[in-house]
């Protein structure tokens, strides 16, 4: 169920607080409560005011209270956020902590706030929060959206992400996470040393080869219709790419950019081609290309095709057909939403099945019957 952010009741709000936020409290005294101008009061019974004043009828009110809750005091904001307050005040005070580490911090070790809340704050965590985060079993399989967080957060360590993912398999959860198969296959693929020292070893050394890797590269960007020319010109980081266990790969694939993607599109194992392909991150220009390549695999044009919105594209069409990688019955499926242009080319092809280039000429004879 989504948090929603309404008033609270009597029953939520502290009797000091509720005693200001009343209707009946004449709005010029709403109106300072709303400015944070209240002598005295905790900083627990100060956001919680404000709470609620928010959502005052009077516009005035709440507009002031709004403003307020977004530039609250650090002090005030610590004073908060270890509290056991109505998930609603911790999840609008969230808003304002956001690369704060140490506030961050309170937030992740208090139980009152929600689980959206934290799936919210996961994506901007350093690793050592997201540590944190990750050892709270009982709040991941309660909440699986935030081991798609972590997961999707590259300071996430490799070796915590994947057992993060290993988590939701053991216990029957899945992920909504459009690779989520090829993330359950990869996991398989860590390492599995008995003895703790070698594990923590091996898994330290799982961690920095990833985190390298995707720092390094996280900037580099390929465009224009050269760009696996262009991503030939960077062979030492293919090969260290390439060198990368399956699990980190695909993780890549998942989050990294045009780059990777066009890098792991191409690799020989099918869970991390399709990884890539099934990217949220992937672009439809990305697409053009990725069906124009005839070293792409059966597999991820098979994936292609199967995607209506991608199929609603006339190149990817086209593409697709002319492609010698693309199975002979899917190819022949795409024959009748060819133009004659496509059509003429596909008949005079040495690249293609001898079906596919005879179905192509029949085709087109009819167009133009038709047309003359």
């Amino acid at each position: 169920m989504s948090l929603e952010h309404r008033p609270l009741s009597s029953d939520e709000l502290p009797a000091v607080a509720a005693r200001l936020v009343a209707p009946s409290v004449p709005v010029k005294l709403r109106q300072m409560a709303a400015k944070g101008l209240v002598p005295g009061m905790s900083g627990p019974d100060l956001v919680c005011v404000l709470y609620q004043l928010s959502h005052d009828s009077d516009a005035s009110v709440s507009d002031l209270a709004t403003g307020t809750l977004s530039h609250l005091d650090e002090p005030i904001l610590k004073a908060c956020l270890d509290k056991d307050l109505p998930p609603q005040v911790l999840d609008t005070l969230a808003r304002a902590v956001h690369g704060r580490s140490a506030l961050v911090e309170l937030m992740v070790l208090n139980n009152a706030v929600a689980d959206e809340t934290l799936v919210r704050l996961v994506s901007d965590m350093n690793e050592r929060l997201t540590e944190m985060v990750a050892r709270n079993e009982q709040r991941l399989l309660r909440y699986p959206a935030l081991i798609e967080a972590l997961y999707a957060n590259p300071n996430t360590r490799m070796s915590t992400a994947s057992r993060c993912v290993e988590l939701a398999v053991r216990n029957g959860v899945k992920l909504s996470m459009g690779a989520f198969r090829e993330m359950a296959q990869a996991i398989g693929m860590m390492p599995r040393d008995e003895d703790p020292m070698d594990r923590a070893l091996a898994e330290a050394e799982f961690d920095q080869s990833f985190s390298s890797i995707y720092e390094e590269t996280a900037s580099k960007e390929i465009s224009g219709e050269d760009s696996e020319a262009e991503a030939h010109k960077h062979k030492e980081l293919l090969l260290r790419i390439e060198k990368l266990s399956i699990p980190e790969k695909v993780r890549l694939a998942i989050l990294g950019n045009a780059f990777h993607r066009t890098v792991l599109l191409r690799d020989p194992n099918h869970m991390v081609a399709i990884a890539a392909i099934k990217s949220p991150k992937l672009t439809e220009l990305e697409v053009v290309r990725a069906t124009k390549n005839p070293q792409m695999s059966e597999d991820v044009l098979r994936y292609i095709m199967h995607r209506r919105e991608w199929l609603k594209i006339y190149q990817v069409k086209a593409n697709l057909a002319v492609n010698p990688k693309t199975p002979l019955s899917l190819a022949l499926q795409l024959l009748p939403h060819l133009r004659p242009r496509e059509l003429k080319l596909l008949s005079r092809s040495k690249n293609i099945p001898t079906a596919l280039r005879g179905a192509a000429k029949a085709r087109l004879d009819k167009k133009q019957k038709l047309s003359g």
